[in-house]
This record gives structure tokens, C-alpha cells and sequence, in this order.
């Protein structure tokens, strides 16, 4: 099960999932429903976060509890998060692995997700998207889906296809998250631009080892690509790391321009991250939640 700090998850019950749709479907949430008739009928409480309507906080709970609940109602619905986890081989490279850090923020987000009333899919993909675990709700199934993350980010598959991604279907609008190195040959804006143009908020978060973003290493080495086996033989001088950390940026920047013109959020972590530190204010900067 994916390990976080009690502090980092203090901090995440303090905000909840950017939302700016109106969405469709039949379980009760906190995101505005296309259903204009709503109902007063109660529903469910969600603790208080800052910016909600105070006219909607229950004062009697406060007074009981001395804590801040918002009353949900019948009309109000569910919105939806999916998270798109690469489980490709090279997400098993880097010190620390970039997958244990990947589990660490889809974790967080879950937990995040679960608490906003969402409803929480994940699916993992390499050459296609080949595991998904279908919707859950309730802070219930936070264990559940932490044990799918480690499930099935602990299980190598082969080389990335962002080309699949266009095969997955949000269960309902919402918020889809695609975690991954973005470390591939094949085209990245294919399946990126697939996801963002169903109408869905999307962010795309990359996870980098520390020696891929400021390699540390000189003379003769035999270099391995972890997803297909292929080998070259190099000798590593000071040349040489300048040009991959030109072709590095390059990569990035390619990257970046694809999600700004797709409105994707962009955010990136080495997996050595602090994350009890830096997750929070890189998706409140990045608008992933609020």
C-alpha cells in the first residue's frame, strides 16, 4: 500500500477537485447537477472547504462537533476521476523508482478524489490499456484502490503506446489524470489530445528519476533501454551530458506545448520529490484542485 506522511494527508483534506461542469448521472455529490429540478431532500455531509457557501454549512453539527459540514442534497451529483497510470517498464528504472513515487501521488489523489464525493477509476497501461478498475466511492474504498495502485504499478508491461490512452472512457465528466515519465518514441499528442477532447479537466503529470534530470557520470558505459532491450555502447563525457540535457528541455518544452495547446495541465516531479512538501502546492498552482 502506498506510504504517505499524516502530514501530506492533513494537508489534502483541506481541498477537494477543481470542478467546472455540470454533470450527468445519478449518485449524490457535491458537483452541480444538468438536473435543474433538485430537491431538498438531504443526501449526504462533506467536511467544509474554504470558498464553500457558509449558508449551506449544518450549525447544529458544528455545535455538536466543534468541525464544519456542508449538507449535500438530492440533486447534487457525483463527479468523476480517473487516473491513467503507466506501468510500462521504464516507470521500474531510477533511485528512488519512479513508479513508488507515482503510487505515492495517485494515492493522494484518491484520497483527495474520495473525499470531494467522487467517484475514483484507474486504469493502468503500457503497450494498451490492459488493467482498470471500475468506479468507487466512499472513503471506504480508499484501501481497495491503494492496493489496485500498487497492484498494478508493481507489475512491469511493455513499451509505451500513448496512442492508447484514446481507447480509454471516462465513466462521466470529470477530472482524468494520466501519470507517467513520458519517456516514449511514440507520439504523445495522439492520445493526449484524444483525452482532452471528450470535454474532461485533464492533467498530465510526469515523474522523472534524479539521474535522468541531472545525470552524474563520466567514461565508458554500456546503456540499456529498459523498455525494449536495445543497447549502446557510449563513452560519457562532459559533451555528452550537455547535449542530453539540451535534448532533455527540448523534450520537456515539446511536451509542455502539447499540453498547452490541449488545456492540459502539466505538472512535474523527480521521484526523489518531498512530497509531503511539494504535491499540494504544485496541483493547487496547476488548478488540479482547489
Amino acid at each position: 500500500m502506498p506510504d504517505l506522511e499524516p502530514d501530506l494527508l492533513r494537508k489534502l483534506e483541506r481541498v477537494t477537485l477543481s470542478g467546472r461542469w455540470q454533470v450527468a448521472g445519478s449518485a449524490p455529490g457535491p458537483r452541480r447537477s444538468v438536473h435543474h429540478g433538485s430537491s431538498p431532500e438531504f443526501a449526504d455531509f462533506r467536511n467544509y472547504v474554504e470558498g464553500d457557501d457558509l449558508r449551506r454549512v449544518d450549525w447544529n453539527a458544528y455545535a455538536r462537533l466543534d468541525q464544519l459540514f456542508l449538507r449535500l442534497h438530492a440533486g447534487e451529483e457525483m463527479g468523476n476521476l480517473s487516473l491513467l497510470l503507466d506501468r510500462s517498464r521504464s516507470m521500474h528504472a531510477g533511485r528512488p523508482l519512479k513508479s513508488h513515487t507515482a503510487a505515492r501521488i495517485a494515492a493522494a489523489l484518491v484520497y483527495v478524489g474520495l473525499r470531494s464525493h467522487d467517484r475514483v477509476t484507474l486504469a493502468g497501461w503500457s503497450g494498451h490499456i490492459d488493467r482498470v478498475v471500475p468506479p468507487q466511492a466512499g472513503i471506504r474504498s480508499l484501501r481497495l484502490l491503494w492496493d489496485c495502485i500498487e497492484q498494478i504499478l508493481s507489475r512491469p508491461g511493455g513499451p509505451t503506446d500513448f496512442a492508447a490512452l484514446g481507447a480509454f472512457r471516462a465513466p462521466g465528466p470529470g477530472t482524468v489524470i494520466v501519470v507517467s515519465d513520458f519517456l516514449s518514441e511514440t507520439d504523445m499528442r495522439r492520445g493526449l489530445q484524444a483525452l482532452a477532447a471528450r470535454g474532461d479537466r485533464v492533467a498530465a503529470i510526469q515523474v522523472l528519476a534524479p539521474d535522468e534530470l541531472d545525470p552524474d557520470f563520466s567514461g565508458d558505459w554500456q546503456l540499456i533501454d529498459v523498455e525494449n532491450d536495445n543497447t549502446l555502447d557510449v563513452t560519457v563525457a562532459s559533451r555528452s551530458i550537455r547535449r542530453y540535457r539540451a535534448n532533455l528541455t527540448a523534450h520537456t518544452e515539446e511536451l509542455q506545448s502539447i499540453c498547452r495547446r490541449a488545456g492540459i495541465s502539466f505538472l512535474r516531479f523527480s521521484s526523489d520529490a518531498a512530497l509531503d512538501l511539494e504535491l499540494l502546492p504544485a496541483l493547487l498552482t496547476a488548478g488540479v484542485v482547489q
